[in-house]
């Protein structure tokens, strides 16, 4: 045992914190004995040492209970804030950002402490700090490592096509998934969506938001051909000016794409109806047998039952969590409209919606979504199968990229 540490073993030993090892060098120690240690007489003792503590201290230590008692406490809260800290959402990222704090903690713990006990008491594995120190930081690059060091990284290019593209007010109304369909599609940037979304997260800064979702039994409704399941729902669109109109929507569960839309002033019936006919004539649905998913509105009755009555192909489902139906997938389509594709239309004035709503079909119809393997749901339409068409092409060119962007970093030169 070094004696250089004895002090410190005395007040791990009151404390109650020796491991086994330390406990086997010291068996034969007794309080008495821990509490007349003479430091002059200990090997290698320097009394401007920093690590030694004076001998007054630790026999103050051992002589008053609630010194003992603080210190004790204090190791209790230590041990609950670290098992808190362990639920934060993007631990990772915030101990990433603290690293420094930990790479210093570590060399000043080590010199007492074995690696076991350090990750056990602060989380943080020693292989993580060393991959830590042996990092190069380069201010160039979005994820803060040096490209030569790591070369499967982005390149720069690439990086800044992303950023700029984030930035752009053009691409406002798209997700970020439909917006990496769209830069793959054109050939801007060939990349995975999961390496565009870490890329992405890093450049906005922005941690999405961690909810609890309730977990209830859905029954997944999937289309093995479009027009063969359709969506229906109103959702609720107000005006700058104060308006409010009802926006009805019919939708194709395999395309993704809108099939009619039209804006009411009241919910009802007819309107509803008069959308649907719509779609079946424009689509030449009169002699295709297809499945309506619809809520038990009151704007699904009346005239629509007359209807359907009369078209025998069709066959409505009502869903409800009652009867385990669920028409999520519309419901998911109305957050997206409230949230980016609003900005495809003039919300200014009253009057305005309803004339806008045909531009805003054919534009939609027109982006390409990831859920489609970068296809739109115009093509889609058309007969192109997502994931059998054009998406192996895309592959290629990802996995060519990938090398092109191996050997790029490899030569680059980022000072």
């Amino acid at each position: 045992m070094n004696n250089r540490y004895a002090p410190l073993l005395k007040l791990k030993h009151e404390l109650g914190i020796l491991s086994e090892y330390e406990r086997s060098l010291i068996k034969t120690r007794t309080s008495y004995s821990w509490n007349n240690i003479d430091p002059n007489e200990l090997v290698g003792y320097n009394p401007n040492d920093p690590l030694v503590c004076d001998k007054a201290v630790f026999s103050f230590t051992h002589s008053h209970k609630h010194v003992r008692t603080l210190l004790k406490l204090y190791m209790s809260l230590f041990t609950c804030f670290r098992t808190l800290a362990q639920s934060v959402p993007n631990l990772n990222a915030k101990l990433r950002k603290q690293k420094t704090v930990f790479i210093d903690a570590y060399n000043y713990c080590k010199k007492y402490i074995s690696a076991e006990k350090f990750k056990r008491l602060t989380g943080v594995s020693p292989q993580k700090i060393n991959r830590w120190q042996n990092e190069i930081y380069c201010g160039n690059s979005v994820l803060e490592k040096c490209v030569l060091e790591n070369p499967h990284q982005l390149t720069f290019e690439e990086q800044n096509i992303i950023a700029r593209e984030l930035q752009n007010p053009v691409n406002d109304h798209l997700f970020k998934c439909d917006l990496w369909a769209k830069l793959l599609r054109n050939g801007i940037l060939k990349c995975k969506l999961t390496t565009f979304y870490k890329y992405s997260r890093f450049i906005s800064q922005k941690p999405g938001l961690i909810k609890e979702k309730i977990k209830l039994p859905v029954s997944h409704i999937i289309a093995k051909a479009p027009l063969t399941v359709l969506h229906m729902d109103c959702t609720i669109v107000r005006t700058l000016d104060g308006g409010k109109w009802y926006i009805n929507v019919i939708f194709d569960n395999f395309s993704k794409a809108i099939l009619g839309i039209c804006a009411m002033e009241t919910p009802n019936s007819y309107d509803v109806m008069i959308n649907l006919k719509n779609v079946v004539h424009e689509y030449g649905l009169q002699d295709k047998k297809f499945s309506l998913y619809c809520d038990g509105g009151p704007e699904n009755r009346g005239f629509m039952d007359v209807f359907i009555s009369q078209n025998r192909k069709i066959k409505k489902f009502v869903t409800s969590f009652c009867n385990g139906i669920h028409n999520n997938m519309i419901e998911s389509f109305n957050s997206k409209l409230k949230r980016k594709l609003f900005l495809l239309l003039d919300l200014s004035s009253h009057e305005k919606v309803p004339d806008q709503l045909p531009g805003f079909k054919k534009q939609y119809n027109k982006i390409p979504q990831a859920l489609l393997k970068t296809l739109s749901p115009n093509e889609v339409l058309k007969g192109l199968i997502p994931g059998e068409d054009l998406w192996p092409e895309l592959e290629n060119a990802i996995d060519e990229a990938k090398n092109t962007r191996l050997l790029t970093n490899m030569i680059s030169c980022c000072k």
